[in-house]
């Protein structure tokens, strides 16, 4: 019976791969027939699971062996069956250094839970005054020790650990983490992060490689003490599937880290996938910021999936960066902010033909009376109809997240410590990521969205404007104004789109009309005068201001050739079939 088994399965193979010289080479044809026969002849012999491996390893992708060092750790891997990146070396840098920022922030506010709790530790004990007879109370300290000194270290766990050198940079590089689970569903993979464990000696003991799949491991550590306190999600491609087991497994005021590669969805290309995914329409039109609206998408999804379980989350660093967006979130346990947190979701009206856009928050926060606050409708639409500016038909895209995108003093600190610490020296990327901090620190972080110059200036036909030009008169205005770090020519701002026209228009009326035809945006937009502004107040020979000339940085630096997303790897897709997924961590911890 066995035989005939393996004589059907054969013939149904045979038909899937039968060699057509129309439409095969040659040498592929040969290998094709090579590892037929060689699967004809296991399966003669009745070794049916052997001849399956020869079909499974005949599909895989030669691999060789490759070494990389990257800051303090070294690993070993097969180049064509585990995924390794070099353009994420910058990801890995600036995770190093949030890490570190995160744990000595938690130290800080253990001590001052610390203290705290000493504070509150204070007894009346009854003393008798013999001579007097009166009673008088005492006040004694309790003893340190009866109170649980805290935890001086932290539990992280990669979940889609590859090679293993995110983790074993961590343990090299980051101090008090322990234990950091490197987790892998993919056997190479797996394979991959042992022998490079046994490569660092320095990191045995505290890393540990996990053969399993990530949310089945996460759902069994959703409760009390197996809960972890950082968890990094860098998969390929979308981070949606995984968010959800995420936020059940880490624990209160813990550390939550995601990559998104999928821009093609966050970005508006492929918009029905990204409404299956995150449950927000992404921006088609204008270009110039739909990649912080995939960034802000991405952060939706993270707070409405914390609410669900009484948890809020608050972005410490979200940024777009080459082809992927990271964001670095601290997830709360707290039911009141949780709701609160509809203040900071809203829709977004964007014009269709120019670059103006309204936003419509879904909620708001009223108080009626002392310590009564409810969640209320938000009013709208934020305008009626069409563009108030160019009379053009707007769409509808979002929700979308509206608060800070990062601290402000969170990326201070950071490239403070870069700029004065000589232990970072070794970073890969630390004059990039100098760079990049250094534009972070001028942006206007709370203020969703900006409005791109060169965009407005072709809409009008005209040449674009000293964007410096444009900031000194807003900032006198009293308006607050930055670039982003998504587009060197962009202008984020809490100014009025009415005086952001005003100033462009007459910066077309200086420059004179180009082509512009009598019924098209352009027009319609130049057919109201300047009411806001006048022409006096405007010097457009500043070519440069505070922004461009406080530091000598490179801020937006040339990236290397074939720079982007990496070939997926082909893996060994197989897993052992006597082992379960997340055993190994049981077996470890």
């Amino acid at each position: 019976m066995s035989s005939l088994r393996c004589s059907s399965s054969l013939l149904v193979h045979r038909r899937r791969c039968v060699f057509n010289p129309r439409r095969t080479c040659s040498t592929v044809a040969s290998l094709i027939e090579r590892e037929l026969l060689k699967l004809q002849s296991k399966a003669m012999k009745g070794d049916a699971d052997d001849a399956n491996d020869v079909l499974t390893n005949s599909s895989q992708v030669e691999s060789r062996k490759e070494t990389i060092c990257e800051g303090k750790g070294k690993v070993v891997y097969n180049s064509g069956q585990v995924f390794y990146n070099k353009a994420q070396a910058f990801n890995r840098d600036l995770s190093v250094l949030v890490l570190n920022y995160f744990v000595s922030t938690c130290l800080n506010e253990m001590e001052q839970d610390k203290k705290l709790q000493n504070s509150r530790a204070l007894s009346y004990k009854r003393v008798i005054d013999d001579k007097q007879k009166t009673c008088k109370y005492a006040q004694m300290r309790l003893d340190s020790s009866t109170w649980k000194n805290p935890v001086d270290h932290f539990s992280v766990f990669e979940a889609f650990s590859a090679t293993g050198l995110r983790a074993i940079r961590y343990a090299t590089e980051v101090p008090h983490l322990f234990p950091i689970i490197a987790n892998d569903m993919d056997q190479a993979s797996y394979e991959t992060i042992q022998q490079s464990l046994l490569l660092n000696e320095n990191v045995q003991g505290k890393v540990f490689a996990n053969l399993g799949e990530a949310t089945d491991v996460m759902y069994k550590h959703r409760f009390g003490a197996s809960q972890w306190d950082i968890i990094d999600l860098d998969p390929y491609g979308t981070a949606a599937p995984f968010v959800d087991s995420a936020m059940q497994s880490i624990k209160n005021r813990g550390l939550l880290c995601v990559t998104s590669t999928d821009m093609r969805s966050l970005a508006g290309v492929q918009g029905g996938i990204c409404f299956a995914r995150y449950g927000s329409v992404p921006c088609t039109w204008p270009k110039a910021y739909r990649n912080e609206v995939g960034l802000r998408i991405l952060l939706s999804f993270l707070q409405k999936t914390a609410s669900r379980y009484g948890k809020y989350v608050e972005p410490l660093l979200a940024i777009f960066v080459d082809f992927y967006v990271r964001v670095f979130v601290r997830v709360y346990e707290s039911g009141l902010q949780s709701q609160r947190s509809i203040q900071h979701q809203a829709y977004v009206y964007a014009c269709n033909s120019c670059p103006s856009f309204f936003l419509q928050p879904l909620g708001a926060i009223r108080n009626f009376g002392e310590a009564n606050e409810k969640v209320v409708c938000a009013k709208g639409p934020p305008v009626e109809g069409a563009c108030p500016y160019c009379h053009s038909e707007l769409s509808l895209y979002g929700p979308i997240y509206t608060g800070a995108i990062f601290q402000q003093n969170v990326v201070e600190k950071l490239l403070h410590q870069l700029e004065n610490d000589s232990k970072w020296s070794y970073l890969p990327c630390k004059e990039r990521l100098k760079g990049f901090l250094t534009v972070l620190c001028h942006e206007c972080a709370d203020i969703p969205l900006f409005v791109d110059c060169n965009d407005m200036s072709k809409l009008l036909r005209t040449s674009p404007p000293p964007q410096a030009s444009i900031r000194e008169v807003l900032r006198k205005r009293g308006y607050r104004v930055s670039t982003s770090h998504l587009r060197p020519t962009a202008l984020k701002t809490d100014a009025p789109f009415e005086l952001i026209w005003d100033i462009m228009r007459i910066w077309v009326q200086k420059n004179g009309l180009n082509n512009i035809k009598p019924h098209d945006a352009a027009s319609r937009i130049m057919a109201t005068e300047p009411f806001h502004i006048s022409p006096e107040e405007i010097d457009f020979q500043i070519h440069k201001d505070a922004f461009n000339s406080c530091h000598s940085v490179t801020r937006y630096p040339p990236l290397e050739k074939h720079h982007g997303p990496g070939k997926r790897a082909t893996g060994k897709r197989k897993m052992d079939p006597n082992k379960l997924p997340g055993q190994d961590l049981e077996d470890e911890l």
